[in-house]
């Protein structure tokens, strides 16, 4: 479920629950809508029918692998090959261990 409050006359921060992270702890992911009411309670059924995504600790690596997955369908096969020999390179990276 997501939450609205008005942070300024036309100005919605639209707040949703992510899940929970590798602790444990609640997450939650948070939009500025400007607009009206209606336009922060559109967003808000939009986060509650489609809870955007968070790295909830993932590691760097595992969300360059989930970038591959999401974007494959869409990229050509020379698009495909560079992509993913450039994430190949960055997850040998000991930055890739960082969350």
């Amino acid at each position: 479920m997501a939450t609205i409050r008005e942070r300024r006359p036309g100005v919605w921060e639209v707040r949703g629950y992510t899940g929970l992270d590798t602790k444990g702890k609640p997450t939650q992911v948070s939009r500025t809508v400007h607009g009206t009411k209606k336009d922060a309670q559109l967003a808000a059924a939009e986060l509650t029918v489609k809870p955007a995504r968070n790295a909830g600790g993932r590691k760097l690596s595992q969300l360059l692998d989930e970038w591959i997955d999401i974007k494959t369908p869409r990229w050509a096969d020379l698009t495909i090959r560079d992509q993913t020999g450039r994430a190949k390179q960055v997850s040998a990276d000991p930055m890739a261990l960082l969350r």
